[in-house]
């Protein structure tokens, strides 16, 4: 089965890394507490992995990822894979419906 986890890239703690045009050593790392942890395989090695999803904030957008160390102070990053819906709906400009919305 595939990982809803998709590697993004590695480096050293502190070195710039970019994910969505925000350098996530420069903003607070926000544990979300609710979400399971990721789990993922190293691309390099294949060894797996169970990280921590966080999410940073800037300019009032949140980006969601996971991260973790694969070795001392080299950390890999990972973000969730689009679903199926969400090519779909950019696609066809479509808004997905909550339940409260559809009763």
């Amino acid at each position: 089965m595939k990982s809803s986890w998709k590697f993004v890239g590695a480096c050293g703690e502190g070195q710039p890394f970019v994910i969505e045009g925000v350098d996530v050593w420069s903003r607070q790392w926000v544990v979300e507490k609710d979400a399971p942890h990721a789990e993922v395989k190293d691309p390099r090695y294949g060894q797996r992995f169970s990280f921590r999803v966080y999410h940073i904030e800037s300019a009032g957008r949140k980006t969601r990822f996971a991260a973790g160390e694969f070795s001392n102070s080299i950390f890999g990053f990972y973000v969730p894979r689009k679903s199926l819906w969400f090519w779909f709906a950019a696609i066809f400009g479509i808004a997905k419906q909550s339940t409260r919305e559809k009763a």
